[in-house]
Order: C-alpha cells, then sequence, then structure tokens
C-alpha cells in the first residue's frame, strides 16, 4: 500500500513507474491512502480496503481490477462526511474509473441531488404556508416550542456536528411530518444528509429522555381540572365520574429479522409495537405508554404501565362518585376502569349507554388519527424498522409530545368537541417534568 507521501505526490501519473500497475490499480490505491490519512477511517474499513487492495494485487483481469476498484470506491463513498473532502476523493480517481462510477450511481442527473448547495437556514425567509406545510407549526410557534421545550441553543453531537437547537427542530419536524427521505432535506438545510440524521438523532433521544418519563408516569390532575373534565363529560353523556378515555393502538413496522412472532399482531395480520394512550376532554394525551410487543393485548399494557394507580388516586368527587377512565370492551373491569355493559342484547338501558359512550369514547381514535395524519413519517411502515437503530418507538413517542404541543397550541378535535381548552403551552411541558 502506498504511503502518505506517496499519495501527496500523486497529483500525475508520472509519478507511478511501475509499468505492473494499471491505472485504474493506481486510483484505488491512491484512494486507500487518502482514505488513510485524511478520512481517518475506522479500523473496519481500514481492514476491509486493505484485503481488497490484496486481492487486487492477484488480478490479471483489466475488467476484474476496474470492478474490485468500483467496489473499493463505494466504500470510500460511504465513509466520506465533509464536501471539500469528497472533491479531494474524486481528484485521485482515474478518469475513466470515475465514469465507471457515475454510472453505477445512475448518471450525472443522479449524483447532482446529494450537491449540497451553499444556503444557509433561516426560518423568516420560509412563507407562513409553507413554513406550517414543512414543521406543522407557524413560525412564532416554533421559537415559542423551542423555549418551552427548554431545547439548547447549540445542538453538538457525538460526532462533533454543531448547529443552532431551532434548526435541528425543524429538521426533526419536518422529517416527521412526511415520509422524507434526508437528501431532500438538503436543499433546506444546505448540509448533508448523514449531518441531518445524526442531529434528527441526536435531539429525538435528548426528548425522549427528558419527558417520556413525565408522559408515562404523568403528575396527579389538579382537583379543579379533574372536575372540569368530569363535568363536561356529564353533559355529554349523563353520568358522573367518568374524566377521561383510554386505550391502545396498534403500528405496523416492518417484519424484524429475529424474533418475529413477539411483534406479531394476529388481529390485524401485520408486524408491529402497541401504544397505550389516556385522553382527557381538552384533547391531550396525559398519560402516554409503550411501545410493547404488538402480540401483547391491551390489558398487558394497563397492568405494565401502572396507569391504575395514577387513576384511582384521584379519589372522589365531592358527591362521592369515584373518577374512573372509560375504556373500550376490550379492557377487563377493575378498579378505575368503567367499560361498556355486557348485556346489551337484554338490557335497553344498558345498549343506550354503550351507543352513547361509544360516540364519545371516539376521541381516542381522534388522536391515534392526529399523530399520524400530522406526522405522515410514523404512517410508513418501510422507515419503521425495529433492529437497525432508527427506534421506531422512540420516534412514536416524540410524535405523540409534539401533537400535544400542537394541541396547546391549536386546539384539536377533541377539545373542539367537548368545548374544553387546552392547557397553554408552558404550562403542559412543566407538567411533565417531574
Amino acid at each position: 500500500m502506498l504511503g502518505a507521501s506517496s499519495f501527496a505526490m500523486s497529483d500525475s501519473e508520472d509519478d507511478f513507474d511501475d509499468d505492473d500497475i494499471d491505472d485504474a490499480t493506481v486510483s484505488a490505491m491512491s484512494a486507500i491512502d487518502f482514505m488513510e490519512t485524511e478520512l481517518e477511517a475506522d479500523k473496519a474499513t481500514q481492514e476491509k480496503l486493505s484485503k481488497m487492495a490484496n486481492d487486487l494485487k492477484s488480478l490479471n483481469s483489466e475488467e476484474s481490477r476496474r470492478l474490485l476498484c468500483l467496489s473499493m470506491l463505494t466504500v470510500l463513498a460511504s465513509r466520506k462526511r465533509r464536501r471539500e473532502q469528497s472533491l479531494k476523493f474524486m481528484l485521485v480517481i482515474n478518469s475513466d474509473l470515475l465514469n465507471t462510477y457515475v454510472k453505477y450511481r445512475g448518471g450525472l442527473l443522479a449524483m447532482s441531488v446529494y450537491e449540497i448547495p451553499n444556503v444557509k437556514f433561516d426560518l423568516d425567509t420560509f412563507g407562513e404556508k409553507e413554513t406550517y406545510s414543512h414543521f406543522r407549526f407557524t413560525a412564532e410557534q416554533l421559537h415559542r416550542l423551542n423555549a418551552a421545550l427548554g431545547i439548547p441553543k447549540d445542538i453538538v453531537t457525538s460526532a462533533n456536528d454543531r448547529c443552532s437547537g431551532l434548526e435541528v427542530l425543524c429538521m426533526m419536524c419536518m422529517y416527521f411530518a412526511y415520509p422524507t427521505r434526508r437528501f431532500e432535506m438538503i436543499p433546506k438545510f444546505g448540509t448533508s444528509s448523514s449531518r441531518i440524521s445524526r442531529l434528527i438523532s441526536h435531539l429525538r433521544n435528548w426528548l425522549y429522555e427528558k419527558f417520556y418519563p413525565g408522559m408515562s408516569k404523568p403528575k396527579l390532575l389538579p382537583r379543579e381540572k379533574i372536575e372540569e373534565f368530569s363535568e363536561v363529560i356529564f353533559q355529554q353523556v349523563g353520568m358522573r365520574g367518568i374524566f377521561s378515555f383510554i386505550d391502545g393502538t396498534v403500528r405496523p413496522t416492518c417484519k424484524p429479522e429475529l424474533f418475529q412472532a413477539v411483534v406479531y399482531n394476529g388481529k390485524d395480520k401485520t408486524h408491529a409495537l402497541k401504544y397505550q394512550v389516556l385522553v382527557t376532554p381538552d384533547g391531550i394525551m396525559r398519560h402516554v405508554f409503550g411501545p410493547v410487543c404488538g402480540a401483547r393485548h391491551d390489558q398487558h399494557m394497563v397492568h405494565e404501565s401502572g396507569v391504575l394507580n395514577w387513576i384511582t388516586s384521584h379519589g372522589c368527587s365531592a358527591t362521592g362518585h369515584p373518577y374512573v377512565c372509560y375504556a373500550d370492551a376490550g379492557y377487563a373491569v377493575a378498579p378505575g376502569i368503567m367499560r361498556p355493559f355486557a348485556d346489551e342484547k337484554l338490557n335497553i338501558e344498558h345498549k343506550a349507554f354503550n351507543d352513547i359512550m361509544s360516540s364519545v369514547r371516539i376521541c381516542v381514535e381522534w388522536e391515534f388519527g392526529d399523530i399520524v395524519a400530522q406526522w405522515a413519517a410514523m404512517n410508513f411502515k418501510r422507515t419503521q424498522v425495529i433492529s437497525n437503530g432508527s427506534r421506531p418507538g422512540q420516534q412514536y413517542i416524540v410524535a405523540a409530545l409534539l401533537s400535544n404541543c400542537r394541541n396547546c397550541l391549536r386546539p384539536a378535535q377533541t377539545s373542539q368537541y367537548f368545548n374544553c381548552a387546552p392547557p397553554s403551552l408552558e404550562d403542559y411541558i412543566s407538567s411533565l417534568l417531574l
């Protein structure tokens, strides 16, 4: 393998006098040397390239040499991080081999998609409709959300990527809002897709670790709030004590390589993860729990989440009615849980009650639908991969957090249906901090 000093002098082909080494071999080995000296490749990549270099010497066919060189270039291209380095990288490639590589990648037009424009992200340059379409918030709401969540002014990843917190929040919102491939975000943010990926993952992890404990094990609701919720539901159904609704949802995922039976949901006939949500009349998902394996029943999530203790801890109303949460027929009767009457075919009054409650309990489905409607990437099965580090469960929890924040700023369908105002964004965020 060529040394660093050899690479530094490889501006022309005259530096390589060995007639046994053709142009393609020279280019590939120079590229390997460049990788070691300039890109600081990890040990695994160096070993892989070294093996390819040894194989290269044993090949007699010119075409075989070129194919192996192409494989080496593909490895190198997957490791480069900065545009300046990639430009230097192209300089050491033989022109014929470069044409082969461009053709392999789909031509110049396909490669130009990955060009990084010289632009600087500025939220104020977006129009109002464009901002809401891309990020699901207005510019004013994004600034307010950024402050309320306490996102750091500058976010620094483990790869030493540095970016403003507001810009990374916009990246994440845009990525969640629609099944967008990250390279399509390059013209908006003026940076590479790999850097966008690392920044989004960093912020998503940060939000999950900070707020999920308060979402899965929330604080008790204030007495005046729970009385308000109970009253607005009483006005709809004529029964006191019900202050919230609970249900589970199944979110399809790609079929995992391992433990497929564990996440397979027989009812929906798909591999999936499940989540549990408790919704109050103001449209806020007060309790969010998950993910659990798709093969599990909703009743399992009730016991695992500890939500029964949270419900019963609210005690009774002034009239002596215990505060309860209404669930569908899939849940078992338990302290704090009310479900439909099982004898509706024999008792007309019970059937009427079940029908009324069914029309009200649908608000839980509205909130599930709002998550996948506003954050459509959660509904794109191909990106919900369990085993590749994309963490679909974490994505869904953060999407639920963002949906609650949207509902605080823009009252949701549930809030409008019950005519019950949601809390302010700041009050909601503070309630999640344990």
